[in-house]
């Protein structure tokens, strides 16, 4: 599998070719096949804050100014990994499956780095004497073998399938890339290479840096792997190192302290909201580096859980594994020392793992325990078990390859099963619960994404379970208005959000959701009034948009328009405002102006949307009624004006696109069946089809009248004259008694054979 070099004397394992093709064949499709079912989850917690809610991020073109404004309005001010999410948007590649299947390739990808970086590791530590190590033939194996195991273990699928998580995968990829570039320059011996390779790591570090914090300790694994390998544990290179840590690291952290200080960023700002201090999370974090290595010994499905819910540690005997999980964790870095000159790569790999779990497992205010913090560090591990078991195995070859067989299978099984828990929100919600029966965002998220669905009545005996763990939450109290308000309850909901808004009054949702509950209620004046104040107070883009529902709901078009306009200078990059303001030109006659809002809020969408679709198509196929209309009123050449007309007229086929992308909606079939049913085109006229379009409407929502009003005038234009007028009749009728006058006369008109139902005639068309 290789073979021997003598760069400047030492020696040096190189790949050959085809047991390289054949690695990476194995490890592609291993880890494909154990991240096949990730393709089919969703967005899920962090997801929806971070990327599909953040409209900064959903780019219609890739822009500089676009790109600033994405990390400026983002939580997480990582512009490299905030930018790959941004140009998904911008090539179409918004939906949940790209997503996925971008983090599955790139975790793919960094199996192969992690294998490059292993066998650099591997053939320097052959020139090392004094080792226990496998034999030089078995050097790329023992490699191969680290990055597999990094591929397929279990307890990477955070990192790897809950999509925001790309940031510690990206950031690892830019880490390693650092870190290779370090190492082969550090053995180049031309100096112009040398030079380039370490600008190359310079430069990959600082992408890593603008993908995830945690990246900051690449040049420390680069000291390590100086240390380890090249200096061969020298001391008076540990002595220099001090020294330069303390001159050049000391006011390099003074300054990072102080730019911080400036920018108004405080790291250990949120501590108030945590219910631990900074000592106890010191204090507690031995008990979740011993449950991670547990986690990488044994990485059952059911060890695993999006949240965990530990508590903190109060004192060392509070609770009682504290003080013997800090005894372990002090006994595992003596180990590290003690095994460092004879077991050298066991010892590297050892502290490379606490090493990379060192800032996200102390003092900062950070959740206890994460299992995407696992990501790169599992590769300390990795590389240590692959090398003691070559060299354990190193006479027994078939033994090791199918011992690693065995248990890259295993682990890949293992893998898929944790997959297949996160095919959905509310499954993975569950299995949190179901490990966590007291884990209180689990138990809000459940109840958020039941409501969600509609499941109002599942979602408040979630909230309510919620509220008996933590009475008094302001969080719980809008939630459970949310509800009561899916129930139709709206005088208990009005009394919870009240009650939400006296714990936490300066929440911007809140009010949003009393409004909408005092609306259910029938107090639109109420409603109205709290929707202003809540816009006026945030000027967020929801609360305008709340508003302006309210003004067209009480008929002030105009006033909707200017809480509409207010609603797109507060979120410029959102479509939800340009569809809003596209409503009322449309509703006014406006058919030009509501195009242009239609197809901006079209260029704007994450996602193709039936009703945007719905909407465009209808304000086309209006315009171009209304152009008819007046054309045929005069006189003279209009040859521009038809062919206006016609282009307009095959725009409408959006009826068509928001049909096929909601089939089953009776909006979209209603729509589409009047025009098939009314155009004077006859290369989109098809009366057959709107007849069957009708009839599937009227089946989902039987005595629909908008329905019934289509499906006569279908019948009528496939020429079906005594079953029009019995529909058209019948229609009528419920038109009078819905108070719907101009219909029941235009039903009338038909049933008597009257009205004109051939291009121009009587429509049941709605938005």
């Amino acid at each position: 599998m290789s073979e021997r070099s003598s760069e400047r004397g030492e020696e040096r394992v190189a790949p050959r070719a085809a047991a390289v093709a054949a690695g990476v064949a194995v490890l592609v499709v291993l880890g494909a096949l154990a991240y096949e079912n990730a393709l089919d989850a969703g967005f899920v917690y962090d997801d929806l804050v971070n990327i599909t809610q953040r409209a900064s991020l959903h780019w219609s073109r890739a822009t500089l100014a676009g790109w600033v404004e994405a990390v400026v309005d983002s939580p997480s001010k990582r512009p490299v990994a905030l930018a790959t999410f941004g140009l998904q948007y911008r090539f179409g590649l918004a939906d949940a499956r790209a997503f996925h299947a971008i983090n599955v390739a790139l975790h793919l990808a960094n199996g192969l780095l992690a294998w490059a970086f292993a066998w650099l590791v591997f053939a320097r530590a052959r020139t090392l004497r004094g080792q226990a190590q496998p034999p030089p033939h078995a050097v790329g194996a023992a490699a191969f073998a680290a990055a597999l195991l990094f591929v397929v273990h279990p307890v990477q699928t955070q990192a790897v399938t809950y999509v925001v998580q790309r940031m510690s995968s990206l950031a690892a990829t830019f880490h390693l890339l650092a870190l290779i570039a370090f190492v082969l320059g550090r053995r180049s011996a031309s100096s112009g290479r040398r030079a380039t390779l370490y600008g190359a790591a310079v430069a990959a570090w600082g992408l890593g840096l603008g993908s995830k914090e945690t990246a900051a300790v690449a040049p420390l694994a680069a000291w390590l792997y100086e240390w380890y390998f090249e200096r061969d544990l020298d001391r008076a290179f540990l002595r220099q190192s001090a020294v330069v840590l303390l001159f050049v690291g000391a006011p390099t952290a003074v300054a990072a302290y102080v730019m911080l200080e400036m920018s108004g960023y405080d790291p250990f700002s949120s501590y108030p909201d945590k219910d631990f201090t900074p000592l106890e999370r010191l204090l507690s974090e031995p008990r979740v580096l011993v449950m991670y290595a547990s986690q990488i010994l044994w990485p059952a499905p059911s060890r695993l859980s999006l949240l965990h819910d530990i508590a903190p540690s109060r004192g060392l005997a509070s609770p009682a594994t504290t003080l013997p999980a800090l005894a372990a964790v002090l006994a595992a870095l003596a180990a590290i020392a003690a095994l460092a000159r004879r077991h050298r790569v066991a010892s590297f790999g050892l502290a490379w793992w606490f090493l990379h779990l060192a800032i996200e497992s102390t003092a900062l205010p950070l959740a206890l325990a994460m299992e995407h913090r696992h990501y790169l560090p599992l590769l300390g591990p990795a590389i240590a078990a692959s090398w003691v078991a070559g060299s354990l195995l190193r006479a027994r070859p078939s033994v090791a390859a199918a011992a690693l067989a065995a248990v890259a299978i295993a682990l890949a099984g293992a893998t898929h099963a944790r997959n297949d828990v996160w095919r959905t929100p509310e499954g993975l919600w569950r299995d949190v619960l179901a490990k966590y029966p007291d884990e209180f965002s689990a138990h809000v998220n459940l109840g958020f994404e039941l409501s969600g669905q509609g499941r109002f009545a599942e979602a408040l005996e979630v909230f309510e379970r919620a509220e008996r763990l933590r009475p008094g939450d302001a969080r719980i109290e809008a939630n459970i208005g949310n509800a009561l308000t899916g129930l139709g309850r709206s005088g208990e909901a009005v009394a919870r959000y009240e009650r939400a808004l006296e714990l936490e009054p300066d929440n911007p949702l809140t009010p949003l959701g009393l409004g909408r509950a005092q609306l259910l209620a029938g107090r639109v004046d109420e409603a109205r009034a709290t929707f202003a104040r809540a816009a006026a107070a945030t000027d967020a883009a929801e609360a305008w948009l709340a508003l302006g529902d309210v003004e067209l709901l009480r008929g002030d078009d105009r006033a909707a328009r200017r809480s509409y306009a207010r609603a797109v200078r507060a979120a410029p990059h959102a479509a939800e405002p340009a569809l809003k303001l596209g409503i009322v030109a449309a509703k006014r006659g406006e058919h030009g102006r509501a195009i242009v809002d239609f197809e901006r809020a079209r260029s704007l969408s994450p996602a193709p949307s039936p009703e945007l679709f719905s909407h465009l198509g209808l304000a086309y196929w209006s315009r171009a009624e209304a152009a008819r209309d007046a054309r045929d009123g005069e006189r003279g050449d209009a040859g521009d004006e038809a062919r206006d007309e016609a282009r307009d007229e095959a725009r409408a086929v959006a009826l068509a696109r928001a049909h096929a992308l909601a089939p089953a909606w009776p909006v979209a079939q209603n729509n589409l069946a009047w025009m098939l049913a009314t155009a004077r085109d006859p290369r989109l006229r098809d009366p057959a089809r709107a007849v069957a379009l009708a009839e599937a409407g009227l089946r989902a929502q039987p005595g629909d009248l908008d329905l019934g009003s289509t499906y006569a005038t279908a019948l009528a234009a496939a020429g079906d004259r005594e079953r029009a007028a019995a529909v058209a009749a019948e229609v009528a009728r419920g038109a009078a008694r819905a108070g719907r006058a101009d219909l029941a006369d235009a039903m009338r008109a038909l049933a008597r054979g009257d009205a004109a139902v051939l291009p121009g005639g009587a429509s049941g068309a709605r938005d």
